[in-house]
């Protein structure tokens, strides 16, 4: 006994000082525990406390313990110091336990003690309560305490160990059904802990002092073992290759495992419910959200059932992707939103399509084909270079695809509207006196033009170049060329980048259409010229002329605080009612497209003579971010149905 005594008062000396300053951090541990609990919306049980200080201040107050007792006085060479002393193997190694253990539960207990204390004045406390508190504090204590001293004994194992059992418990419970917050000593400290008044859990009690014995076990085998010959060997430092070793055999297992790992597969997107309607023919849904858009969704359904349809066949498809529209009342009639699905699950398009919002159903219909363009083919179908068919051959479908075509004259010539003539116009800048025609170059960078212009200005010019080719080359041009382009299923691998470099979509338009590129775009350049000449286009656009200007910098203001200064000049004259759009977005550091819909719009009116506006947009930006600038100019009763874009730019603030 006063062998044991003597090296009780040896680890006090040494350790003390030490654990007793690392001590000091838990009563602010448990303050900031208290505080959470007091300062909660609501709290069911101030126990809750106690439950947070033994996951995330015992816990690692524990590891520091365990480091001091066991891992230092090993890697410190002073357990040859204990061995040639005269006692016997196992007495530094009960006084160490013993010690970690009363250390431990003291904290632990405190722990307990104070916030039973605290919690007797909000709710009440009985026997069996505090029992089974009691009971899972201790046993999950010593649990604790037996396992990380046993690792410590490990020596320069127990880094790879704590690696590895890590994993296993990862793996075990991202592929197994066993929930460990309910096993053993995780169940113990788990969410009902504050909650449950049924007495002790006995069963998850057994199997963590089970644990605990288990390590302990393995503990004093070290220690018996070759008398102790193994525990030298681990009390060693790793060598290179050792940790080298480590490192690979690390990688090996986490490589191997994320290769065996399935997969997760996402459920496919499902309207279901009382409110939708279903196509008979084609895998089309329509949801209306309440009985009073029913009539409105059949409506819609009575035109999208034929289109697509006849869509499947054209395009060569095997099938059709199921194609779903969902109603948005949020939304302008000229707006849609498409979620992006899985590839291979179709499309969903957002919109309102209730008559009471005056909706472009051309524009919804060509909306929900671009989609099914792009699903058919893993997305891909928005490749640069064929960018302008993506935009416009879903418009000359709505408009003037075979099932539009009347039967008595199947080869009659088709047209756009003159609104969305006026508005191809507006994408070469031009107005009643002249513009500067189709540029090749702007159209080879589709998206730029897209983010120059606007998404409906946009696809009107490139659906006037379908018009142009059905001219040319007969009535199913624009649909041979978007099979040649869109038919087929784009792989995620290099395969595609090679198909393109082989045969470009120039090369596809001459093979499916028999014209070439220079051609199509001189006679593009002859059609626009024609239709801004035409009296209904030439009056539109002089609703909307001369084109209104805007002027953009960023002011400093304290700290890195930026300010968004822009002026906007409407030379129209007439401005009352004139909606002035401001769209910004913060960029990634890399060059990206943006969705329309992540776009944060400020609308301000104008009123009557009203020909500019200062406006100054603060706290939006700071020092160092990259930001996306639009501005947009509309008349509601221009007719054109959409805005002049007068303003994009992206910069970095400074």
């Amino acid at each position: 006994m006063r062998r044991l005594l003597t090296l009780l008062l040896k680890e006090l000396r040494q350790h003390t000082i030490v654990l007793g300053l690392a001590v000091l951090g838990l009563p602010l541990a448990w303050l900031l525990f208290m505080l959470s609990a007091f300062g909660a919306a609501a709290t069911v049980s101030y126990m809750e406390i106690h439950a947070n200080f033994l996951r995330f201040a015992l816990i690692p107050y524990a590891f520091a313990v365990g480091n001091r007792l066991v891992v230092s006085e090993l890697y410190g060479r002073t357990q040859r110091f204990l061995e040639a002393l005269p006692v016997g193997r196992f007495e530094p190694f009960v006084v160490k336990w013993s010690l970690g253990a009363a250390i431990l539960l003291t904290v632990a207990t405190g722990s307990l003690v104070v916030t039973l204390g605290v919690a007797s004045f909000r709710e009440p406390l009985d026997l069996g309560f505090v029992s089974s508190l009691v009971t899972r504090t201790w046993g999950f204590t010593l649990t604790l305490w037996s396992f990380l001293f046993m690792m410590g004994q490990l020596g320069k194992l127990r880094v790879p160990l704590y690696l590895v059992l890590g994993l296993v418990l990862i793996l075990m419970a991202s592929t197994t059904e066993l929930e460990l917050m309910r096993f053993g000593p995780f169940a113990l400290i788990g969410q009902d802990l504050a909650l449950s008044r049924e007495g002790p859990p006995w069963r998850d009690l057994g199997v963590s002092l089970a644990i605990g014995a288990s390590a302990l076990g393995v503990a004093i085998a070290l220690n018996l073992v070759r008398e102790g010959g193994v525990q030298e060997v681990l009390s060693k430092p790793m060598s290179s290759r050792e940790r080298a070793m480590v490192g690979i055999a690390t990688c090996t297992v986490l490589i191997v495992w994320s290769g065996l790992q399935p997969e997760a597969q996402p459920m496919p997107y499902q309207m279901s419910g009382e409110h939708v309607v279903r196509a008979r023919s084609v895998p089309l849904v329509i949801g209306y959200g309440s009985e009073a858009g029913r009539a409105d969704a059949e409506a819609l359904l009575a035109r999208l059932e034929p289109s697509l349809a006849a869509l499947a066949p054209a395009m060569g498809w095997s099938g059709l992707p199921e194609a779903r529209v969902a109603l948005r009342g949020s939304l302008d009639g000229r707006t849609f939103e498409t979620a992006r699905l899985r590839a291979g699950d179709g499309a969903l398009v957002r919109a309102n399509f209730r008559a009471s919002a005056t909706p472009d159903l051309d524009g919804l219909e060509a909306a929900l084909v671009r989609a099914l363009l792009d699903d058919r083919t893993n997305h891909r179908a928005d490749f640069e270079p064929q960018g302008w068919v993506r935009a416009g051959f879903p418009l000359w479908w709505a408009v003037c695809g075979p099932h539009r075509t009347p039967p008595t004259s199947p080869h009659a010539a088709c047209t756009l509207s003159p609104e969305r003539r006026a508005l191809a116009q507006l994408a070469l800048h031009a107005s009643p006196e002249g513009g500067r025609g189709v540029d090749r170059a702007r159209l080879a960078a589709f998206s730029r033009l897209r983010e120059e212009e606007g998404d409906r200005v946009a696809e009107s010019l490139a659906a006037t170049g379908m018009i142009t080719l059905a001219r040319l080359s007969g009535p199913a041009a624009p649909t041979q060329l978007a099979q040649a382009l869109f038919s087929t299923w784009a792989p995620d691998d290099s395969r595609v980048v090679l198909s393109t470099l082989l045969s470009p979509p120039s090369s596809r338009l001459l093979a499916s259409t028999g014209i070439d590129e220079p051609t199509l775009h001189r006679e593009w350049q002859a059609d626009v010229a024609r239709d801004r000449a035409s009296p209904e286009v030439t009056a539109l656009l002089g609703r909307v002329s001369p084109r209104p200007s805007a002027t953009f910098s960023i002011a400093a203001r304290e700290g890195s605080l930026r300010t968004l200064v822009l002026d906007v000049t409407v030379p129209w004259a007439r401005t009352e009612g004139v909606v002035v759009s401001v769209l910004t977005h913060t960029l990634l550091p890399f060059d990206t497209l943006v969705d329309p819909a992540d776009l944060r719009r400020d609308q301000y009116v104008l009123h009557a003579d009203e020909h500019s506006r200062h406006l100054e947009l603060t706290g939006r930006v700071s020092v160092g971010d990259r930001l996306l600038v639009a501005v947009d100019v509309e008349d509601p009763e221009s007719g054109l149905g959409a805005p002049t874009r007068v303003l994009v730019t992206r910069r970095v603030v400074e």
